[in-house]
């Protein structure tokens, strides 16, 4: 299964993680807040390219894998709202 690969980074990204956090003086990287439990993004294709077979399973990973998964048209059009927020903020007289 393709989410078992993943899941092994998640123990590697710990073992790191345990020598990142040890002091300096120990030899280790002295990073004493660091976490190997972040969330993740996938960008994948194109909206009208996503396979709705598959709809099911990349909600799975998603829950079990704490990731989010879209397509680049999801990340442009959350570009293009970022940019409508901060024309609106910087000229509040724009409006609809």
């Amino acid at each position: 299964m393709p989410s078992d690969r993943y899941k092994t980074g998640e123990h590697g990204c710990s073992e790191i993680k345990n020598y990142a956090a040890i002091p300096r003086i120990e030899g280790g990287l002295g990073l004493t807040d660091i976490t190997a439990n972040l969330p993740g993004l996938i960008l994948i294709g194109r909206r009208k390219d996503i396979d709705e077979s598959t709809k099911e399973r990349r909600r799975q990973m998603a829950n079990d894998l704490r990731i989010r998964i879209h397509s680049y048209d999801w990340l442009f059009s959350q570009g293009g709202l970022f940019w409508e927020l901060q024309l609106r903020k910087e000229n509040p007289e724009v409006q609809d």
